[in-house]
């Protein structure tokens, strides 16, 4: 039995030492069969920096979003190995100076073309020169800068203008000589004129009362009527007690 355990133990150690030596060679071998490539470029200092030349090109990286990456060599230039075909963004990354990034189209042949990112319109190809040149955009701003007071955020307030533009109307209309230049403006300014309505006859037909008018005019009518009809009565009640 310890014989038998030792010869199963040595087998499979054996077949697992071959799985990793089989394993070995096919990454080898895919690695062999993929093609790298390398990108040249040189990054430009801006004129006037107060920043040595050599600690600027120290602190400057050249970075892809493929995760591959370069230093700056003492004139500038940096060198990319072993990219991949495809395409590759590049990125110059300083704290204090903006570069724009740049594309790279390697295709399976190993030729590289650059051209200009455009994110707004990827289709439009803007094909740029070799090797890679960098040119500084401006500094970079971290900070938006504090807005200060002027004459014209007065000027073109808008109750200043309310207030402004129709005292410059007055002021100027009397001074208008044209007579029909003068009426037109008069015309387009004025306001159409609409009679309103009287409200006390607007109650009283509502209410049904009828017209003022009419019942002012027929109650001095009614009053003598009514005197009139009194005295009669009066005088015939007497001549029914004289009877009795």
């Amino acid at each position: 039995m310890l014989v038998l355990s030792r010869l199963l133990v040595f087998v499979l150690a054996s077949f697992s030492c071959l799985h990793i030596v089989f394993a070995l060679s096919d990454v080898e071998e895919g690695s062999k069969s993929v093609d790298r490539f390398t990108v040249e470029g040189i990054v430009e200092r801006p004129l006037n920096y107060p920043q040595d030349e050599a600690e600027f090109f120290a602190g400057t990286r050249i970075y892809t979003n493929t995760g591959y990456q370069a230093f700056l060599k003492a004139n500038g230039s940096f060198v990319l190995h072993n990219l991949p075909w495809g395409s590759h963004f590049i990125h110059v990354v300083t704290p204090n100076i903006l570069y724009a990034p740049i594309r790279v189209d390697i295709n399976s042949k190993g030729k590289w073309r650059p051209r200009k990112v455009n994110y707004l319109q990827p289709s439009k190809v803007e094909v740029l020169s070799t090797p890679l040149k960098f040119t500084a955009l401006g500094p970079v701003r971290y900070f938006e800068a504090r807005e200060q007071w002027r004459i014209t955020d007065l000027l073109f307030n808008p109750m200043v203008l309310m207030t402004v533009v129709p005292l410059g109307l007055m002021l100027l209309m009397p001074k208008l000589s044209d007579p029909e230049t003068r009426r037109e403006v008069e015309s387009q300014f004025q306001l159409p004129k609409t009679e309103a309505p009287d409200l006390s006859e607007m109650v009283t037909n509502f209410l049904g009362m009828g017209s003022p008018s009419t019942s002012s005019s027929s109650g001095p009518a009614a009053g003598t009527a009514c005197d009139a009809r009194r005295p009669g009565r009066g005088g015939a009640r007497a001549a029914r007690r004289k009877d009795k």
